[in-house]
């Protein structure tokens, strides 16, 4: 069995920091992190995001590209639906040179109606948009000369000049959370990017969809299954749950207004116990065990921990990057 990969998460500023130095913490996390065992950096999306800061993934990964060596850099995700596919396939192309042929397309649906309208979109549109989006942009990393004339997108005899390194085009990574957004995962034949608001029990039921769909559809299990999840990991359980308890509870306090949950998709919004059941909030040996878990369930082979939290000074940021490194890397790879 192929190792599994590890990546962590960066993008969002800091608060202790001032905002020209966060990039440069960043750069210093991915050289520790490298050196820890970890294989990617994965950078979120938001618009309109007050009062969190939130920075540009595509720009902040073009940037880290140089300090990241073998590195693979992920979006995680770009709200597809929110962009023009060619500016989109441009970019993508354009960041997969940068990096030597390291960029993985994380990309999802979106779900606030402020930002359909501030692109100048409907969110009623969201899911043609973003069927129409992918065909687009693979046409036009092929490098031919491309004609496509959809319902929200055209494109008449266009040919892009920037081609991605990676064959046929970089991996896509499609983010969902529920069963119509998975079912469609499936059915394009791209890798499900597990989100963390899923539990492993919501994993297991949706896996089933997924998998149904890949096989009516003919597709094969694609090469990556990545997983993401929320992370307070600490040298001993009761710390881990000090600091957790802290933070964890308003962990998608920023997402209530926003309208992430749905009636279609997992529930997002939970107590704190049952947070500790699906974020990994414990020791690095108790976390790689529930890790260790969805491997063996369905195959996951990279997974991306989201560190951050309010206040976390850049010190302790490393350390857990290296504690992750020396006590849970090992206790999944070891049993891979």
């Amino acid at each position: 069995m192929t190792s599994v990969q590890f990546g962590f998460g960066v993008g969002v500023a800091n608060p202790l920091y001032p905002l020209e130095q966060q990039i440069s913490n960043w750069s210093e996390m991915a050289r520790v992190g490298r050196q820890a065992g970890f294989n990617s950096v994965a950078a979120p999306h938001h618009w309109l995001a007050h009062p969190v800061k939130w920075f540009q993934p595509m720009l902040v990964l073009s940037r880290l590209a140089a300090d990241t060596g073998p590195m693979n850099l992920i979006s995680g995700i770009v709200q597809l639906p929110l962009y023009n596919p060619v500016d989109m396939a441009e970019q993508a192309a354009t960041l997969d040179v940068i990096s030597g042929g390291r960029f993985i397309f994380g990309v999802g649906l979106g779900y606030r109606e402020q930002l359909f309208e501030a692109a100048g979109a409907r969110r009623a549109d969201r899911v043609g948009r973003m069927v129409e989006s992918i065909e687009v942009m693979k046409q036009l990393w092929t490098g031919e000369e491309v004609t496509f004339h959809g319902k929200h997108f055209r494109v008449t005899k266009g040919r892009i000049s920037m081609m991605p390194l990676q064959k046929p085009h970089p991996p896509i990574w499609m983010a969902a959370q529920s069963e119509g957004a998975v079912r469609r995962a499936g059915e394009m034949g791209l890798a499900w990017y597990i989100p963390p608001q899923a539990d492993f029990n919501d994993v297991k039921r949706l896996w089933a969809i997924y998998r149904e769909a890949l096989d009516k559809a003919g597709h094969p299990i694609p090469r990556d299954v990545p997983l993401l999840r929320y992370t307070c990991i600490a040298k001993d359980r009761q710390t881990a749950v000090r600091l957790a308890e802290g933070y964890m509870k308003d962990t998608f306090a920023l997402y209530r207004p926003w309208g992430l949950e749905e009636k279609t998709t997992v529930r997002i919004h939970r107590s704190f116990e049952e947070e500790m059941n699906r974020a990994l909030i414990g020791s690095p040996e108790e976390c790689a065990e529930k890790l260790n878990r969805f491997i063996e369930e369905f195959g996951v082979n990279h997974i991306v921990l989201s560190i951050a939290r309010p206040n976390l000074k850049q010190e302790e940021a490393l350390d857990t990057l290296r504690l992750i490194g020396e006590r849970l890397i090992p206790h999944v790879r070891g049993k891979t």
